[in-house]
């Protein structure tokens, strides 16, 4: 599921990509799901925010453009993952990197700042069932 967010200007200013299983009546199960939170910020700049949920585990993975960002959020670990604990979540991992990720073993850069080259590939194939 992909849910975009348009400011005033017509632009769109933020984004959130949703995978999880659905339960029997259609429902998303969100003690299991990955959620990409792509935010454009006017004084932060991009901030995209990986979350990962495993039966209600959280790993937190953010990506920004200024290193300071991502310094301050590791510096409230304790408050994130008090936040959680009061939602019924357990934080297991926070981590920052910059936006931009370093070399794959192919020489290739993965820049986020381009549309959509985080997301998951489109599918292909066929579902049958007999």
């Amino acid at each position: 599921m992909f849910l975009p967010f348009i400011g005033p200007d017509g632009q769109q200013t933020a984004a959130v990509h949703i995978e999880s299983r659905r339960g029997r009546k259609g429902e998303l199960d969100p003690a299991n799901c990955r959620l990409w939170f792509d935010l454009q910020m006017q004084a932060l700049g991009q901030i995209m925010v990986d979350v990962q949920v495993a039966d209600k585990k959280v790993l937190l993975k953010l990506y920004s453009e200024k290193e300071v960002t991502g310094v301050f959020l590791e510096s409230r670990h304790d408050e994130i993952e008090t936040a959680l604990a009061g939602a019924g979540y357990k934080l297991l991992s926070l981590k920052a990197e910059p936006l931009i990720s370093p070399e794959t073993e192919e020489g290739e850069t993965t820049d986020f700042s381009l549309p959509l080259s985080y997301a998951p590939s489109p599918y292909k194939g066929v579902d049958y069932r007999v």
